[in-house]
């Protein structure tokens, strides 16, 4: 019998288990079965192994739920073999079709209901809870794009949702401007923002919500950030920091993947991250400064430069590309579509 074979009996050992609700036991059988597959160098060994382990990951999500497991250590396998059936595997598969689709969405799935599960249990920080519920929430919209129909990523999205809305500290529909209004409130130095709802909200949980909103609705929270004056507030906390924040790097990290995500949607950039608002010789200063701090080992964040410097490399490409177009096309209009019904003329620079 030869290795796949052998994986194969394995696997349906491991079915028929899960089946009975032997669920240790079939996970058990899934690891064997992945062993039994040394190689993965076609694409029907490569398919074997996703979906033993998403078969596998299933198991650890059905454990979790048991009041006598650890459920933080099962889920947390689940992400990984999640993770590793995508990457390892279906990524690498040379041609695509139905099944593997079938498969990447139960694989999507099955990890947005892990890091769901996590943000929930009570043992996260805010911190890890927001990142949780951000890398479920792209789970789930790639799961819909290749399969708009399905019911059950469609209201785990809408939990996911609802969850980011309770994190918001109780500021509903208005949480991104409560947000920035309370974040320029300490800026300005006007003292901490307070309490709502009885819950404390400080600075970095203020950065929480805004990101929190953006993986919601990247379009829709970019504009209310742009429109209610997010992106000098933003600015300044890069380039400044906050006023007796003790966790000062954490809050211009957050700061600068606010301003990334948000211009990553084009019109964002067009309305609100021009030169001039967002000035690229305040970020080459940020990069700069912290590098040869971080280099010369006195405070400097080599993260905060990292992220200073994405951002900046965006903002030029965007920029570069505009200009570009200004120059080559008939007329561009302010909000970036362009009136292809005029004539060309050619313009030197």
């Amino acid at each position: 019998m030869s290795q796949a074979e052998t994986a194969e009996v394995l696997k349906e050992r491991g079915n028929d288990s899960f089946r009975k609700g032997n669920v240790t036991v079939a996970a058990q059988q899934y690891t064997s079965a992945l062993q039994a597959v040394q190689s993965t160098t076609t694409d029907d060994d490569r398919l074997l192994s996703a979906t033993l382990l998403s078969n596998r990951a299933m198991c650890k999500l059905k454990l979790s739920e048991s009041p006598s497991q650890n459920p933080g250590e099962l889920l947390n396998d689940c992400l990984d073999d999640c993770t590793t059936a995508l990457g390892e595997h279906l990524d690498k598969l040379k041609a695509t079709s139905d099944s593997t689709n079938s498969l990447r969405g139960k694989i999507l799935y099955r990890r947005a209901r892990a890091n769901v599960s996590l943000a929930m249990n009570g043992a996260s920080t805010v911190d890890r809870e927001e990142r949780h519920l951000g890398d479920a929430t792209r789970d789930l919209m790639q799961l819909l794009t290749f399969d708009p129909k399905n019911k059950d990523a469609a209201k785990l999205l809408n939990v996911v949702r609802s969850t980011h809305s309770k994190m918001g500290g109780g500021l509903g529909r208005n949480k991104i401007s409560r947000s920035l209004d309370f974040l320029r409130a300490v800026v300005d130095g006007k003292g901490p923002p307070g309490e709502i709802n009885g819950e404390k909200i400080d600075s970095l949980k203020c950065l929480r919500i805004l990101q929190g909103s953006l993986a919601e609705d990247v379009s829709s929270s970019a504009e209310d950030i742009g429109r209610r004056g997010g992106v000098p507030l933003l600015v300044g906390v890069v380039h400044r920091g906050i006023p007796d924040e003790s966790d000062e790097v954490t809050c211009r990290i957050a700061a600068l993947h606010i301003l990334s995500a948000c211009c990553s949607h084009d019109p964002f950039i067009l309305k609100y991250a021009g030169r001039e608002s967002l000035p690229p010789n305040i970020l080459a200063r940020v990069v700069e400064e912290e590098a040869s701090q971080s280099v010369n080992a006195q405070g400097g964040s080599a993260d905060v430069a990292v992220a200073a410097m994405a951002l900046l490399v965006r903002l030029i490409v965007h920029w570069d590309h505009r200009q570009v177009v200004r120059t080559f096309s008939p007329k561009i209009y302010e909000d970036g579509t362009i009136d292809r019904t005029a004539k060309f003329e050619e313009q030197l620079v």
